[in-house]
């Protein structure tokens, strides 16, 4: 048995009490070493996941061209006000177009209905 062949200073409680908290030291540190080593190969990967999701939305929204999205974005809003504007501009005048129609065929209705008292007349005297 080899453990009896060791000094007896080995054998001392304040020694024995050392070399256990170191070795309990040790496996802590293996142990916390161990967990890191396994989370930061887990965020590696994320990291490589996310790195690939990233490079598809860049593909997909990254122009062809110098300017970036936002002044896409911003051009793109400017003209719709521009848009906006304009259709005002008609609703407008189609409003003031359906205006003028309905006062045409009132003065219509009002001339039609003179012509047809006046024939009505006229057929009333050749009768």
């Amino acid at each position: 048995m080899m453990f009896l062949l060791l000094p007896d200073a080995f054998w001392d409680a304040a020694w024995l009490t050392a070399v256990a908290a170191l070795i309990t030291a040790c496996a802590g540190a293996a142990g916390t070493i161990l967990g890191n080593l396994h989370r930061d190969k887990k965020n590696h990967e994320t990291l490589k996941r996310n790195s690939r999701v990233m490079e598809e939305v860049r593909s997909q929204v990254q122009n062809s061209h110098g300017t970036n999205l936002r002044d896409d974005l911003d051009k793109v809003v400017a003209a719709q006000g521009a848009q906006c504007e304009k259709m005002d501009l008609i609703h407008d005048a189609v409003k003031s177009l359906a205006h003028q129609l309905g006062e045409t065929r009132r003065s219509s209705d009002d001339v039609h209905r003179d012509l047809q008292a006046r024939v009505r007349r006229l057929e009333a005297q050749d009768d």
